[in-house]
């Protein structure tokens, strides 16, 4: 009698023609069965594939050695999440970058700290013996081979590095040299936005940013930015002598209002970027969304305007900020779960005789490009349907949580959005249940200002 073939048997032959039909993530996945499923991988291209390096904890210090010793010079993408509260891992992230350092066809480089990092805030602004030691290594470990991999002899069209900005000058040095060599040419993507997690480091700030001048990159088509490093004098040089006719996104994030910026400003802006669209996402209770915030501004571009957990927004200012953009406004996303939208217009004061126009159905009457719009808050299932009739099939995405909804019936409701919509409807789970299903260790402004810079650089 013929002995059955044991899995880990498979001919390599056969392993390859199943490795074929497999996504670098499945393969990788497979690779760590067995040492005979591993051999074919070597064998497979992956050059146009993304390696995803987690190292969130010592634990996966094993699994994410033998992937980078094995791939980090055969990828054109690499995305590294590491726990910098970790000595040894930062060991590892220093191996990894001297890895890079050799890999002369890396075209994208995204670095994140996970979200053990944040919740300890290891470079908060209180520091003990040992995390001002912990903030040398980092420096050492992660800083000088990072600066190494960028000066280095590869393609590098994407840089992605939160959080740089708030390493204050040891971050603006980074970017200098990034912008010192043929990278100025190369470089087509940077995202520098970060969630203020209050580093002690300091933010680089509109001097520093000016410092390492952004138009040394002259095919730059997306950057994403803290708000407060800007001015109108930042503004008026941002897309100056791009060889691509200027950016094509602009992301910001603020926390607070900026008294550098004005709607001049943005007019010289976009004279110098004629097709780019900005992106603006609002996170904190310091901030207030009003006209003398200095963040909305009759001449902004706005493609997607996000606010999470703010202190306020004033009616009439996200009517004024519709009409400003009734024809670029995409994506419309409003989250604060404590938040009573009903109330707060029963009310507001007349404005321009503005007060009593919901601006979700003002956006959804007036908006023809609108497809996303994002509710976190307590909202009538009444206008729900008016949104879904305004928009039909054109709204793509009409998003939120049960408990906000305010309506007699929830299937009822869902029927009416879901016939409007010409497409199955109905409201998601609690926005609690979601973080405590991914195990988030962060607050929840801070978890979902970090999805909303994920998406950005989508």
């Amino acid at each position: 009698m013929v002995k059955p073939m044991e899995w880990g048997e498979l001919p390599s032959v056969v392993l390859l023609e199943i490795y074929d039909y497999l996504s670098v993530k499945d393969r990788l996945i497979a690779s760590t069965v067995c040492k005979n499923w591993r051999a074919p991988v070597f064998q497979v291209p992956l050059s146009d594939d993304e390696l995803v390096l987690k190292l969130c904890s010592e634990s996966d210090i094993p699994k994410v050695k033998f992937l980078a010793r094995n791939f980090a010079v055969k990828v054109q993408a690499v995305s590294l999440i590491f726990d910098a509260s970790s000595p040894n891992c930062l060991d590892l992230v220093e191996e990894i970058l001297e890895l890079l350092e050799d890999n002369t066809q890396l075209k994208s480089l995204r670095i994140r700290f996970s979200e053990e990092s944040l919740a300890k805030n290891v470079f908060g602004q209180h520091a003990n013996t040992n995390e001002l030691i912990l903030r040398s290594y980092f420096v050492k470990k992660v800083l000088e081979p990072l600066r190494d991999v960028l000066v280095a002899r590869n393609c590098l069209e994407t840089f992605s590095f939160p959080f740089i900005q708030e390493l204050g000058r040891k971050g603006s040095v980074i970017l200098s040299s990034l912008s010192k060599t043929n990278k100025a040419y190369s470089i087509q993507n940077l995202f520098l936005a970060t969630v203020r997690n209050a580093f002690a480091f300091g933010s680089i700030g509109p001097t520093l940013f000016s410092a390492w001048n952004v138009n040394s990159f002259k095919s730059l088509q997306m950057l994403s930015l803290d708000h407060d490093v800007l001015s109108d004098d930042v503004l008026a040089t941002l897309g100056v002598d791009n060889r691509l006719g200027g950016l094509k996104r602009l992301s910001l994030t603020a926390i607070s209002a900026n008294p550098d910026v004005s709607n001049a400003g943005w007019t010289k802006f976009i004279a110098n970027n004629p097709s780019c669209g900005v992106r603006l996402t609002v996170a904190g209770r310091q901030v207030m969304i009003n006209h003398s915030s200095n963040l909305l501004f009759p001449n902004i571009p706005l493609t997607h305007f996000r606010t999470m957990h703010c202190k306020g927004i004033r009616i009439s200012c996200m009517n004024s900020l519709i009409r400003w953009n009734e024809k670029s406004l995409e994506h419309l996303e409003l989250i604060d779960e404590n938040y009573d939208w009903m109330e707060y217009m029963s009310q507001t004061e007349e404005v321009d005789g503005e007060q009593f126009l919901d601006p979700l159905i003002y956006a959804a009457w007036r908006c023809p490009n609108l497809r996303t719009i994002k509710i976190g808050f307590v909202y009538c299932g009444h206008n729900l349907i008016g949104i879904a009739r305004l928009k039909g099939s054109n709204l793509s995405c009409l998003e939120i949580a049960k408990s906000q909804v305010v309506y007699h019936n929830l299937n009822q409701l869902s029927q009416e959005v879901s016939k409007a919509l010409g497409r199955k409807w109905r409201p998601t789970d609690d926005p609690a249940n979601k973080l405590k299903q991914t195990n988030s260790k962060i607050p929840k402004t801070i978890f979902q200002t970090m999805r909303a810079l994920c998406e950005d650089e989508a």
